[in-house]
């Protein structure tokens, strides 16, 4: 299934890339866009801690839904939102400012 996936915040979205670089790497440039999504369009799934269960039932709403918020793994009292870029509704979404975004170099 395609999604977007996103954070609420941006130092959420940090540490959901740091996770998934290699440690002690140069680190590239990102881009960092802030979306709308009107609240009435985000189901909010409760499901902590993760189990094995969590990514099918994420996946089932999400079929089902314009977004889901579920709970970071990395950061349980944050949350990540998945976008479903074929639901209908997706044009709701709306874009805002699109600005670049280094890491710091002590984080690798």
């Amino acid at each position: 299934m395609r999604a977007v996936y996103c954070s609420e915040t941006s130092s959420l979205a940090v540490l959901e890339i740091l996770v998934g670089l290699p440690f002690g790497v140069d680190h590239p440039a990102y881009r960092i866009v802030d979306l709308t999504v009107p609240d009435d369009s985000i189901v909010h799934l409760d499901v902590e801690p993760a189990t094995p269960d969590s990514q099918s039932l994420g996946a089932a709403a999400l079929g089902r839904h314009l977004a889901i918020a579920v709970p970071s793994v990395v950061n349980p009292l944050e949350k990540n939102v998945v976008i479903n870029p074929l639901h209908p509704r997706f044009d709701r979404v709306k874009p805002g400012s699109l600005r670049s975004f280094r890491l710091d170099p002590r984080l690798g």
